[in-house]
């Protein structure tokens, strides 16, 4: 055995480690959003996210798409939805957004 060994199983363990935790975090971010979606959201853009009336699709955008228009709507801006928006965004921290667009582009068919 050499004298690596023991340094190369501790950067496997701590690889495995960090891909492992960001994993975890991964589904527990999708989590919160499912429920921050399933509270505030799928009422106007429906269950799998394909809109109705005037509430558009989401489910054909991206992560960085939804992200950034969620970012719009909570600073105020936003357009013709502006309105309708802002007061859910608003409060909601960078995380609770990311969250909300994990879980969307699950909904993807």
């Amino acid at each position: 055995m050499s004298r690596d060994f023991p340094r190369r199983a501790l950067w496997s363990i701590c690889f495995l480690g960090a891909f492992g935790a960001s994993s975890l975090f991964a589904a527990d971010n999708t989590a919160k959003g499912k429920e921050l979606y399933a509270k505030e959201c799928a009422a106007c853009h429906q269950q799998n996210a394909e809109g109705q009336g005037i509430y558009p699709p989401l489910a054909s955008l991206s992560k960085e798409q939804i992200v950034q228009k969620l970012k719009g709507y909570r600073e105020g801006k936003g357009g013709d939805m502006k309105a309708v928006m802002e007061p859910y965004a608003k409060g909601k921290s960078d995380a609770d957004l990311e969250a909300l667009a994990s879980y969307i582009v699950t909904l993807k068919k």
